[in-house]
């Protein structure tokens, strides 16, 4: 999770600064901190199941849709993101996950549900 998203759900939850999450979150493929681009390559929307503790400390919630890049450019990908917009720079960027994968062009690639998970972590002291 971004430190972004930790200071709002923070704010949130001790009342200082309501937020409201965005209708729909998006996964999106960088490399070396800039966005793929090329093909037919688009973010596409995720959405996540309901969250559960998966140990004493962490929260998850695995994606309920599968998501589906096709026609991708040749490139290569270190990291993806989940963002709030569909497209252009995002409000906020909720969670930057490594992956390293390598695609040539005209590559179709996705994910089944549950493939892509978010989490919380903290503890309390």
């Amino acid at each position: 999770m971004t430190e972004e998203l930790r200071l709002l759900l923070l704010d949130h939850a001790t009342g200082k600064t309501y937020w409201t999450p965005p209708a729909q979150w998006y996964v999106a493929y960088f490399l070396a901190g800039a966005e793929v681009s090329g093909g037919s390559y688009a973010r596409q929307p995720i959405d996540f199941a309901d969250a559960a503790a998966s140990t004493a400390t962490v929260s998850r919630a695995g994606s309920s849709t599968s998501e589906a890049f096709e026609n991708l450019p040749a490139t290569d990908v270190d990291e993806i993101r989940i963002v709030d917009t569909a497209s252009g720079t995002p409000g906020v960027t909720g969670w930057r996950i490594p992956h390293l994968q390598s695609f040539s062009a005209g590559d179709d690639f996705g994910y089944t549900p549950n493939k892509i998970g978010v989490g919380i972590s903290g503890f309390a002291g």
